[in-house]
């Protein structure tokens, strides 16, 4: 018979603030009850298996036409959700680790541009496979220049502070990844996937941009004091 673990859902779902982490946050959270308090699955298990739902979403949305892009959006949903939820069952369990950490966010890096890449070559033209360029470009070079500027610049890990006095800090819940697999599903219902790719191609290079501009009032303003 297999030992129950212990499991504690107190504050499990606090960390989450990003507006489209929210929507897959609860969407995820009976499956995190279910795996956390029924099952002997390892956080690791749920983040591999999210990673080959994304591939399965990729197969579909490079076969391109309306039912495979409808599908491959559908399961790269469904993987979003079991990446939210590996994060959750860490902390409800007392499972998390380093590797399990370091896991995680290695699949995030690899599944973006790979389901963008599958969906621009699925759509089969040239502005497509253009915005899809254009539109990968966005997501590692977002996080480059924040890491870059928290380890080599400050030497914190501390945010960003943004100009405004505290008015404008919910535009950090605005974008995030997670709204990439929200978009996608709408835009493969409504048959209007290229508008994703439109999207982070424009918002998504313009955001790292804004934050790049903050960073540099941000040392101006260190140099002066």
């Amino acid at each position: 018979m297999r030992q129950k673990r212990e499991v504690n859902f107190s504050g499990v779902h606090d960390k989450h603030k990003e507006w489209g982490c929210l929507i897959f946050d609860y969407l995820g959270r009976p499956l995190n009850r279910f795996l956390a308090k029924y099952t002997s699955v390892t956080p690791n298990q749920v983040s591999l298996l999210s990673f080959i739902l994304a591939i399965a979403a990729a197969y579909f949305l490079i076969l391109g036409g309306y039912r495979n892009i409808l599908i491959g959006a559908s399961i790269a949903f469904v993987a979003n959700i079991f990446d939210m939820v590996d994060g959750c069952l860490a902390r409800a369990t007392g499972l998390g680790s380093l590797l399990g950490k370091w896991l995680d966010a290695m699949i995030d890096f690899i599944t973006f541009p790979l389901l963008v890449f599958a969906l621009a070559v699925g759509l089969g033209n040239y502005l497509a496979l253009v915005l899809g360029m254009l539109a990968i470009l966005s997501y590692p070079t977002h996080y480059l220049i924040i890491h870059f500027y928290k380890n080599e610049i400050t030497g914190k890990n501390e945010r960003l502070p943004i100009p405004g006095k505290g008015k404008y800090e919910w535009l950090r819940d605005v974008y995030g990844s997670n709204l990439f697999y929200l978009f996608l599903f709408l835009g493969a219902v409504f048959n209007a996937p290229i508008l994703v790719l439109w999207f982070w191609a424009t918002f998504g290079n313009l955001y790292w941009a804004a934050v790049m501009f903050v960073q540099y009032r941000q040392i101006k303003s260190m140099i002066k004091s």
